[in-house]
């Protein structure tokens, strides 16, 4: 599994793949290394190599192998297609657009390996409006609607101040590739899969709308989130190597 996921969503589900024994490199650039490996230019941390002892990033990239490649120069590209061609699965959750511009789209993976099965695992989704949004996983609690379920009687919507988002959309990307292995091994065919992260988040919420909010508030959440899991919903692809 060639793993280009960063932060903290992508990388669960990576790391949850490779807890279950699957064999996972993740692939950095020195130039644009892990976010979670922390930042500090003090002499000490950088002898101490503690962009490697970080807790959140060992926590969230154990069990895998790494290697750095700067895929803007031909010879990084090209090491990152031959490592692609003898995969099985490839996971990003950057913006829709950024493996696709340093030449690792689909429709180019498919070529080196029919039986890739890629995960794109952005915020909103390759085909939505929203598709050069970035987000966290506070966004996506926002987007998602989540906030109007939390807090006291009659107040504002709270936020939770944990990053559910992030979470969620990890264990549920886990949960597809799994399943999409599944397909391969049955049909030879490799898959993309266009997964939103915000509508793993909406799928998440409670049904109904608490009662503690006035009637306005409760019929504009209810049309907020109708349209951002409607929009979600219509985004999420998944086309087999076959199709176009």
């Amino acid at each position: 599994m060639i793993d280009f996921s960063m932060g903290w969503a992508g990388p669960l589900c990576t790391r949850t793949l490779a807890d279950l024994g699957g064999d996972v490199l993740k692939i950095e650039a020195i130039q644009y290394p892990d976010w979670f490996r922390g930042a500090d230019p003090r002499h000490a941390y950088v002898e101490g190599q503690m962009y490697e002892k970080r807790v959140c990033f060992c926590m969230l990239n154990r069990n895998k192998r790494g290697i750095t490649l700067n895929l803007k120069r031909s010879q990084g590209l090209e090491l990152a297609k031959r490592l692609v061609a003898g995969a099985d699965v490839v996971v990003d959750n950057y913006s829709a657009d950024v493996l696709p511009k340093h030449g690792l789209g689909y429709d180019v993976l498919r070529r080196l390996n029919p039986r890739i099965l890629m995960m794109s695992m952005s915020a909103f989704g390759a085909e939505s409006i929203h598709r050069d949004c970035r987000a966290h996983g506070s966004t996506l609690e926002q987007g998602s609607g989540f906030p109007v379920v939390v807090g006291k009687p009659g107040g504002p919507p709270v936020m939770s101040h944990t990053e559910f988002g992030d979470s969620v959309g990890g264990l549920n990307g886990c949960a597809v590739v799994l399943v999409a292995l599944q397909n391969a091994r049955s049909t030879e065919q490799g898959q993309f899969i266009d997964l939103a992260q915000i509508e793993c988040r909406c799928r998440s919420q409670p049904h109904g709308l608490p009662s503690n909010r006035s009637a306005a508030c409760r019929h504009k959440i209810s049309i907020d989130i109708h349209s951002v899991s409607r929009t979600a919903a219509s985004d999420v692809r998944a086309r087999t190597a076959g199709s176009s």
